[in-house]
């Protein structure tokens, strides 16, 4: 029970964080508009990065070209973790794949959980603080199979609506923890 105060705690914190960087930092807050729902949504549901049922945060894919071929590539948030998702399998032999948003400092890519997911470990409110402010994230990441090698790809993901969605995943983590915590 103490748990589920906590983290009902965290959660309200998570929002007003976000509601206090959209007020008093307008000018570098994305922007929401109609087309929100085609950059960013919310699934209840299975979780194809953690294999299990939950409340989580995904962009829409982004087609990136690896030699002769295509591969889709999407984010994932869930809790403090980001996922970076493709249908190709990820080449893990290139040392600075990153994602950048904007002009910020890099945010590198250093685990992955299988072939075709990478994972930013711990999502903390500085990484959360540049995807609010942000206008675009670009994913530099290696593909396989590519001949001949074709060095890191970029897939560029949009940041508009990202606050907008954020706040309703929040309030959906909140209520799937409520639920799990009462038992229904």
């Amino acid at each position: 029970m103490i748990n589920s105060i906590l983290n009902l705690y965290s959660t309200t914190l998570k929002v007003c964080l976000v509601y206090f960087m959209t007020i008093f930092y307008p000018t570098y807050a994305s922007p929401d508009t109609q087309n929100t729902a085609q950059n960013w949504f919310i699934v209840d549901g299975f979780n194809p990065a953690t294999r299990k049922q939950g409340c989580y945060m995904r962009s829409a894919d982004t087609a990136v070209h690896i030699g002769e071929d295509e591969t889709k590539v999407f984010l994932l948030l869930t809790g403090r973790q980001l996922y970076i998702v493709t249908n190709s399998i990820i080449d893990t032999s290139y040392s600075n794949s990153r994602i950048v948003v904007d002009r910020y400092d890099a945010i590198p890519v250093k685990q992955y959980l299988d072939k075709k997911t990478a994972q930013i470990n711990r999502f903390d409110p500085h990484y959360l603080a540049q995807f609010v402010k942000g206008y675009r994230a670009t994913v530099y990441m290696g593909y396989w199979p590519s001949w001949a090698k074709t060095g890191l790809q970029e897939a560029r993901f949009d940041l508009i609506g990202f606050t907008r969605i954020y706040t309703d995943y929040i309030q959906c983590q909140a209520k799937s923890e409520i639920l799990t915590a009462t038992g229904e």
